[in-house]
């Protein structure tokens, strides 16, 4: 009867909601495991064009020495341009595929200086520098919320059982010598 249904219609819902979160966050993991890498990504890029090879043959050799997530999607984008993509499209769709505003923005970079001409080893260089600042501001700032963080933890569970440690035997004697009199 309806309780079937019901039964049934609650079930796909706790296994939506349930695959929904899960590939979700197992998408951030991988968007996160993949902008841990690249500033270093970025300084191989640019010391190989910088070297000489072109931007195609610096990540054909950067690819080779990636593993995990980053080793994936940066083949693909080789595997995108040896199949005839554009450079602008094969980096644009990286930065789609992972939803990384960081790839979003050396996709519109790489896309700037095949425009204007620029050389590609400096602008990834300078890139790879902002990148690092903006983590290493990052962690500062996390660095600086903590005392808050723990301030909460330390008042709830420390200062008590520091209260108990340090006063305990005090109380515990006025209390004996109370008693003792009475």
């Amino acid at each position: 009867g309806w309780q079937a249904w019901l039964l049934l219609a609650a079930l796909g819902l706790i296994t939506y909601l349930f695959f929904g979160v899960h590939i979700r966050t197992r998408a951030q993991a991988r968007r996160r495991e993949l902008e841990r890498e690249l500033p270093e990504i970025f300084d191989l890029l640019s010391v190989s064009v910088e070297a000489g090879l072109s931007f195609e043959g610096a990540l054909r050799r950067v690819v080779v020495r990636l593993k995990g997530v980053a080793g994936e999607e940066f083949g693909r984008v080789v595997s995108d341009l040896a199949m005839g993509s554009s450079r602008n499209e094969a980096l644009r769709a990286l930065a789609a595929r992972t939803g990384s505003r960081l790839l979003l923005r050396f996709a519109n970079l790489m896309a700037q200086s095949s425009r204007t001409g620029a050389g590609v080893g400096p602008a990834l260089r300078a890139l790879a520098r902002d990148v690092k600042e903006e983590r290493l501001a990052r962690v500062r700032e996390a660095a600086a919320q903590l005392p808050v963080k723990l301030l909460f933890p330390m008042i709830v569970f420390i200062l008590p059982t520091l209260f108990a440690i340090v006063l305990g035997p005090g109380i515990y004697s006025i209390l004996r010598s109370l008693g003792g009199k009475g």
